[in-house]
């Protein structure tokens, strides 16, 4: 009886698994953007160790993305509920392109068709998959999966995506012909999509290989029509580093023949929200740093994004010692751009 009585007892003091309706509603909170509310919920589920779907909140929550991956790796291995499992392939893909571990993208991409054929991220893995036999230096490969995935993906912004992956492996890296033809007609065209993608890898290609005429003008149109467009600051470094680099060489140094002149300071761009209210906390648990900052809002591939900037340097160098202080401190990653 004795021992019944104990047994009860350990019972009763058991930790309570969370329940769906918990875990759905955290998951909600995390959609609509407020991470602080969704992170008390989770920390009120106290031990989620063996919580599949607990753990892929926290990995959602999670800013640093190795600590991320792992979480979403121990979820799957922990019987994550299976309407959490397709979103959490298509982060570790996106996670292990990054980290350029190619057979893990090639894995995670083919596992995902097979078990989600009309999947959510059907279009974005299909393109990761391609882009990953591209890396590998698999042209011919790479170039027949996009031609498949421009016969699956024939409209809308997945077929926006695809004709840039097709312009890009044509072009390779060797300036095929056919390739930047086909970067040009998309430039000239009207997707807000195609559009800023292509003229920026035009004044890409055009910088790296010493015409600046030609990649400045792609700079300017890229800056007069999509002024916040990613890869904007990267082309103006570009061009900057080999402005200068020409400028030694030549002995000139006319601020005419200077692509870089537009650049009034530099800034340090610690991150991209989607909401006001998340970048808001950012500049509130950076406030004591005292740096001049900004919120700027930015239309990025049809989304909506708050960018927070600290800092105002005449000087690179110094924008970069500030970067580097700052992303020691607070364990993340950050980036010098030019304004």
């Amino acid at each position: 009886m004795r021992y019944l009585r104990l047994l009860l007892l350990a019972v009763c003091f058991l930790p309570l698994s969370a329940s769906a309706g918990e875990i759905d509603d955290i998951h909600q909170l995390i959609e609509r953007g407020k991470w602080r509310d969704a992170s008390d919920r989770l920390a009120d589920l106290g031990d989620i160790r063996s919580n599949g779907s607990a753990l892929f909140l926290q990995g959602m929550l999670e800013r640093r993305a190795d600590r991320a991956a792992n979480y979403f790796e121990t979820a799957l291995e922990r019987q994550v509920a299976v309407k959490y499992q397709e979103e959490i392939y298509f982060r570790l893909a996106q996670y292990y392109l990054q980290k350029n571990a190619l057979n893990k993208v090639a894995d995670l991409t083919t596992e995902y068709r097979a078990r989600w054929e009309k999947g959510k991220y059907r279009a974005e893995m299909a393109r990761m998959r391609n882009l990953s036999q591209e890396l590998t230096g698999d042209r011919s490969t790479a170039f027949d999966l996009t031609e498949r995935y421009l016969k699956a993906f024939s409209k809308g912004d997945a077929s926006h995506w695809g004709r840039i992956d097709h312009a890009r492996i044509l072009m390779g890296g060797h300036g095929d012909r056919n390739g930047l033809e086909e970067f040009a007609k998309l430039g000239a065209g009207r997707s807000d999509i195609a559009v800023p993608q292509s003229q920026f890898i035009l004044g890409m290609y055009f910088s790296e290989r010493g015409d600046l005429e030609t990649a400045a003008r792609y700079y300017a149109l890229l800056r007069e029509e999509y002024p916040n467009a990613i890869g904007l600051d990267l082309l103006s470094r570009n061009l900057g580093e080999h402005a200068r680099l020409g400028s030694s060489k030549s002995g000139r140094t006319s601020s005419r023949e200077n692509p870089t002149t537009h650049i009034a300071y530099y800034a340090i761009q610690v991150g991209a929200f989607s909401t006001e209210k998340i970048a808001r906390e950012q500049i509130d648990r950076l406030r004591r740093e005292r740096l001049p900052n900004v919120i700027e809002k930015r239309e990025i591939e049809g989304r909506t994004l708050w960018v927070v900037l600290l800092g105002n340097y005449q000087d690179q160098r110094e924008a970069e010692k500030i970067k580097e202080k700052l992303e020691k401190q607070y364990g993340e990653s950050y980036e010098v751009v030019p304004r």
